[in-house]
């Protein structure tokens, strides 16, 4: 299992969100296992969202997908999202 750890910002968490949900269906098709948003306590336009993959291969595949791309414009992110890839301890185990 991959976990992805998405932090941005957006011009509006009240536009951003919609648009999120919007996007439900892509992050479907690309295997999404579960996800969680967070606002930052003093920046609520400051977002994270950890997201639960099967794979580093799908959630990268949903990461490289052209229409996030069109999402992330049509929902007000600004500037480039940090993404931090952390993965189950029994993956590593033993490596």
């Amino acid at each position: 299992m991959a976990t992805a750890i998405v932090k941005m910002r957006v011009g509006s968490y009240e536009e951003w969100k919609p648009v999120f949900d919007e996007a439900g269906e892509l992050r479907r098709s690309h295997g999404v296992l579960s996800h969680r948003v967070l606002r930052g306590a003093e920046d609520p336009n400051e977002i994270v969202v950890i997201s639960e993959w099967p794979t580093s291969e799908s959630a990268r595949s949903f990461q490289s997908d052209p229409k996030l791309r069109e999402f992330m414009q049509k929902a007000g992110v600004i500037g480039a999202p940090e993404v931090m890839w952390v993965g189950d301890e029994t993956e590593s185990a033993g490596s």
